[in-house]
């Protein structure tokens, strides 16, 4: 008889798993039990639920279930009979074999007066946004109650939605789990250049009413806040109920306890993503997640891959301010050392902690500049030794030497697919020539992975590749050499034997185009990301360049060819 797996949740992590099990077995029979109205979808990306056009952020469809053969029921569990192995909802019981927990989380909402008001939301959902989105449009000031990564994006949201926003954080830095003091300083300076109010070190005492909504917020220290709208975005908890239920060992502060296989105490029961305890820790990000997902997958068809712990490392984007933490970044080794580089006028700040001897990078934080964030979380987490550490702070003077970091072949440069350096090489040994072919040779997942541009060259030193290329597009549109023998000498040639020449103003913006659609840090790229950011004028000034451009290199290949012809 075909084993039973039964999972009940289907957020990002219920949903990789179900990916990578049918991509190993079709053995066993599936079902999902998830009280959301929709498939799974990318929580990662939340926040562009507000963009226009409206994106797609489903991760699976219903065809793609069924081509799975997974069995969907919309339904709330509310109870698991672990004598009869059934999962309860108010309409049914599903029998199981196998029972894999994947509940996720729900935000903390703290139970300060005036919590439950109307315009009171909390930022987690689908459903969340939607009501946001409705509360908004009578609205004028929003206040989002937690200064961490999600409040932050949250912020932005209402900005988006074209209210006035405004944070409040208790810590006295924002995002104080990713950031030191100076680092949340020159945070603070960039979000309120960008018209959103900061409060530090707020304890909301109570939320005042106008009616049944919203009208205040209420300090400890006697200030208070005006506004029409309330986003709690303090923090998760492990949604853990149906494991404290049924009996199952939970932790004390929350998280059904697993062991190195995501197995509970139960031994036929699984837990995996932020409803799970390891080690006494739950992770809230999802690249843990899906590692979880993974070695249960493994661990089901006969594989021997276990969970050792996750990166915690983040990188934001905020309205064009960026943000990366990796590592040890607040220097907790033992003997580690920092070094930091403030530029106040340009509003960068970075720290680099490193080990004792100098020898290994540890962590850092960037603000303002997270160009080098790919390069350097790939050194953390393949033990790198440098030579000069400094120099990936700042670049060496001409004639110095320079810090040789370059990675082994098993590093892992991308946390989230679990893409080594090896796997990239190879796929370009064997013709991936461009982003997407390397996509889908190394199973890179764009909407999960935003550092692919970088990780290509910068984080790996590919020898087939010139070192100063941000990825393999950019070798065709800016190497010199290749520009000179595929661009400018065949048009010349053309020209001298049958007088048609293809312009080179045209070839320029060719290439352009060609780095704008592949990344890195050229104009191509600096005309796509002010797009994104919505920073219209500096596209018209971009277009305007590379026009004047082609039409200089145009004007100058002419006259050099009229004086070779004529001569």
């Amino acid at each position: 008889m075909t084993e039973r797996i039964v999972v009940v949740g289907n957020g990002m992590v219920g949903h990789k798993f179900l990916e990578v099990l049918r991509s190993r077995t079709q053995d066993f029979a599936l079902t999902v039990v998830t009280e959301e109205p929709c498939l799974a979808y990318d929580r990662v990306r939340l926040s562009e639920f507000f963009n226009e056009p409206r994106p797609n952020l489903s991760l699976g469809s219903y065809e793609q279930y069924a081509g799975w053969g997974v069995r969907i029921i919309n339904a709330r569990a509310i109870a698991i009979d672990r004598e009869r192995k059934r999962v309860i909802s108010a309409q049914q019981e599903v029998p199981y074999d196998i029972l894999v927990l994947a509940t996720g989380s729900y935000p903390f909402v703290p139970t300060v007066e005036g919590h439950d008001l109307e315009g009171c939301f909390t930022y987690r959902t689908l459903e969340d946004l939607t009501r946001i989105e409705a509360w908004a449009k009578h609205s004028r000031k929003g206040v989002v109650i937690g200064g961490g990564l999600l409040g932050l994006e949250a912020a932005g949201a209402l900005l988006k939605l074209g209210l006035q926003a405004h944070v409040v954080e208790l810590a006295p830095c924002l995002m104080p789990l990713q950031l030191d003091e100076l680092g949340g300083q020159m945070l603070k300076r960039k979000l309120e250049a960008l018209g959103i109010g900061v409060h530090l070190s707020k304890a909301t005492q109570r939320i005042e009413a106008r009616g049944s909504c919203v009208a205040a917020l209420h300090f400890a220290d006697g200030s208070s806040l005006e506004t029409d709208l309330v986003i709690f975005s303090a923090g998760i908890r492990p949604r853990d109920e149906l494991a404290r239920q049924s009996g199952l060992e939970v932790g004390e502060r929350g998280g059904i306890v697993i062991d190195e296989h995501c197995r509970t105490s139960d031994p036929h029961i699984y837990a995996i993503g932020e409803c799970a305890l390891y080690q006494g820790r739950v992770y809230g990000l999802v690249a843990p997640g899906y590692e979880m997902a993974r070695v249960l997958a493994e661990r089901l068809t006969g594989g021997e891959r276990s969970f050792s712990g996750a990166d915690l490392s983040t990188k934001l984007k905020l309205l064009g301010v960026e943000v990366g933490s990796f590592g040890d970044a607040f220097a907790r080794t033992l003997g580690a050392q920092e070094i930091h580089y403030t530029n106040f006028g340009k509003g960068i700040y970075k720290k680099l902690v490193l080990s004792e001897d100098g020898k290994r990078l540890l962590g850092g934080i960037l603000v303002g500049d997270t160009s080098d964030y790919a390069n350097l979380h790939s050194l953390v987490a393949n033990a790198v030794e440098l030579d000069n550490p400094e120099h990936l702070l700042v670049p060496p003077a001409a004639g110095s030497p320079t810090s040789k970091t370059s990675l082994p072949m098993t590093a892992r440069v991308c946390s989230c697919e679990n893409v080594t350096k090896g796997a990239i090489c190879e796929a370009i040994g064997s013709g991936c020539r461009d982003i997407a072919s390397l996509k889908k040779a190394t199973i890179f997942v764009i909407a999960i992975c935003s550092l692919w541009p970088t990780l290509i060259n910068t984080s790996l030193g590919v020898s087939s590749i010139p070192q100063d290329y941000r990825n393999v597009a950019r070798v065709y549109a800016f190497s010199p050499w290749i520009y000179l023998t595929r661009v400018v000498l065949p048009h010349s040639l053309l020209y001298v034997l049958t007088g048609f020449r293809l312009g080179m103003g045209i070839a320029w913006m060719v290439i352009v185009v060609a780095e704008m659609l592949a990344g890195g840090s050229g104009v191509g790229f600096f005309v796509w990301d002010s797009y994104n950011s919505g920073q219209l004028e500096y596209v018209m000034a971009a277009i305007l360049f590379i026009g004047l451009v082609g039409w200089l290199l145009d004007a100058v290949l002419e006259q050099l060819i009229r004086r070779f012809r004529y001569s």
